[in-house]
């Protein structure tokens, strides 16, 4: 299997190896791992956190949450809505169905590839091209 240097995988795994597996099993639990570990970082500061704060978020009325949940609406979801949503809505909602366009040759997916593999048995050698 060929895969290009300039791939997001590729540059995902080079953030956190010096040189990627050169089979294929190897490299697509490279590339899971270094998914999972930003968003495990993310959560394990988020737990944090939460914890350091949840003390004084108890002190807080209903009555408190409820008008910050209102302006929080009021200044974030209203510009986000004129901003985003009806020019979404506008665009890809309410239009016409555009004609089918030819399919083009797709390149091999990572994932596909990997469980085809593993339901063969065998791990291939991977290429890289530039």
């Amino acid at each position: 299997m060929k895969i290009s240097k300039s791939s997001w995988h590729y540059k995902l795994i080079k953030r956190y190896e010096e040189e990627p597996a050169n089979n294929l099993c190897v490299y697509f639990w490279q590339v899971v791992l270094g998914l999972l570990i930003p968003v495990f970082i993310i959560g394990a500061v988020s737990f944090i956190i939460f914890f350091i704060i949840s003390d004084t978020l108890i002190f807080m009325s209903g009555v408190i949450g409820f008008i910050l949940f209102v302006l929080f609406l009021v200044y974030v979801g209203l510009p986000l809505y004129d901003k985003y949503i009806e020019p979404f809505y506008n665009k890809y909602i309410k239009r016409e169905p555009k004609p089918l366009k030819p399919k083009k040759d797709k390149k091999p997916n990572l994932t596909i590839e990997y469980l085809k593999a593993k339901k063969q048995k065998i791990c291939p050698i991977l290429e890289w091209e530039e």
